[in-house]
């Protein structure tokens, strides 16, 4: 009679001091009785009761005694239980708790200007770094700017990528961590300033794109051109460059980010249908050096963007389940990644470029790549216009100067291709891995 008596008090206390019930089930009596307590002493009754959504605040009141005084800080900042709840959460996936904190942290982080879920790892490893308020402001401005899709990557960065988030000039391309190096290009594509940041918050100014390529670390804008700029850049079209290309080229199509993932690193085999182009996006694009043996080509390039992957290439190592297309004699062909060697995949192409790719290898004129294969008359050739002055007619000194132009163009490409290939190392590739690269 003694215990059920006891049990009941308590049952009354909790419900005055605006504890669930249910809590009596995962800890013990006297825990509850001393968080009744607790809860008096702070004046958190009303909190606890108006709460619609406070089940882990009142956990922790169990679990942690010192946590009471910071609930009641927390109140006392205007700090939704919502805000509180995501912080406990947060700090639990990292084995911590809030208390561990001190207190101003805390206090600053439940209300600043950020998605509640991001607001615990923004104490946890930014707000170390502020030593000004105007370095705060850009953290805050910085983390927003961030993809939503990447925010679980905040926790990876390191310690200087940290640091340079201080900085205000930033705009939200620095925070694009997979596409940073090709976003800079695009960027630089378009005449607007761009920086390469060091660990030690000092920045420098790109001036060609070979400055991107070398740089092992972030780029970034200033805020005033990021707002300038920023709604009328267009995507950066690496299939596009990749079919306009007048010579050899090679692209690497990665399965987009919202493709179904099993398709990723998946056998050629293994899959119900045929790849679907709409899964994939071109992410790279060079030039081929002329090689009769397609198979050659596509080996030593598995080499290359495993073993000595370029610069300004920002996917993944070339793996199971990519596709490498490649443009030969204006031709284009796409190979799938397979477990062992490569697969061509005859009807890979995209509708759209379909007829592009057959006018490019049919057209003789590359100016009228346009959708209608041989349309219109040739453009004139400086021989063409000489020969019709022998004759007596007249010409355009205009036409005479396009033609000139044009024809510099072509001879510098045709060097080009004249040129002895540079020798590569035929390796034989090693076996495909459909392990994801980290």
């Amino acid at each position: 009679m003694t215990n059920t008596l006891k049990h009941l008090a308590l049952l009354v206390r909790m419900e005055s001091s605006g504890l669930k019930l249910g809590l009596t089930g995962k800890f013990p009596e006297d825990a509850l009785d001393q968080t009744c307590e607790r809860v008096e002493t702070f004046q958190l009754q009303a909190r606890l009761r108006t709460g619609n959504d406070n089940v882990q605040i009142q956990k922790e009141l169990v679990r942690t005694p010192e946590f009471a005084m910071l609930y009641r800080a927390l109140c006392d900042h205007a700090a939704n239980d919502e805000a509180i709840t995501n912080m406990l959460q947060s700090a639990a996936a990292c084995g911590e708790q809030l208390t561990q904190y001190p207190k101003e942290w805390v206090l600053a982080a439940a209300v600043t200007d950020l998605p509640p879920s991001l607001r615990f790892y923004y104490m946890k490893y930014y707000l170390p770094f502020i030593k000004y308020e105007e370095e705060g402001e850009a953290i805050i401005d910085n983390i927003n700017a961030f993809p939503a899709t990447e925010r679980e990557e905040l926790s990876a960065l390191t310690d200087a990528q940290k640091n340079m988030m201080r900085q205000p000039f930033l705009g939200p391309y620095l925070f694009n961590w997979n596409n940073n190096a090709r976003e800079a290009l695009e960027l630089l594509e378009h005449d607007i300033t761009v920086y390469m940041l060091h660990p030690d918050n000092a920045e420098e100014m790109v001036f060609e794109a070979e400055d991107i390529i070398k740089h092992d670390g972030m780029f970034g804008i200033t805020q005033p051109d990021w707002d300038a700029v920023k709604g009328h850049i267009p995507p950066r079209d690496v299939e596009q460059r990749f079919l306009n290309s007048p010579t050899d080229s090679m692209a690497i199509y990665q399965l987009r980010r919202d493709a179904p993932v099993e398709l990723r690193f998946a056998s050629l085999g293994s899959l119900a249908a045929p790849p679907d182009p709409a899964n994939y996006e071109a992410i790279y694009t060079r030039e081929v050096y002329p090689d009769d043996d397609t198979g050659r080509i596509l080996e030593n390039f598995y080499y290359i963007f495993n073993d000595e992957r370029p610069g300004d290439f920002v996917g993944h190592s070339l793996s199971v389940s990519d596709i490498v297309a490649l443009k030969q004699d204006g031709k284009v062909s796409y190979h799938y990644c397979d477990s062992m060697g490569f697969q061509e995949l005859p009807a890979f192409q995209k509708p759209e470029n379909y007829l592009k790719a057959a006018e490019m290898s049919m057209e003789d004129d590359y100016g009228m790549i346009d959708g209608i294969i041989n349309n219109g008359p040739k453009q004139p050739t400086v021989a063409d216009l000489e020969a019709q002055v022998k004759t007596g007619m007249s010409i355009s000194l205009m036409d005479l100067a396009e033609a000139a132009h044009r024809e510099k163009k072509k001879s510098v490409l045709e060097q080009l291709k004249s040129q002895p290939a540079q020798e590569r190392p035929h390796k034989t590739a090693p076996k495909k891995s459909a392990e994801k690269e980290l």
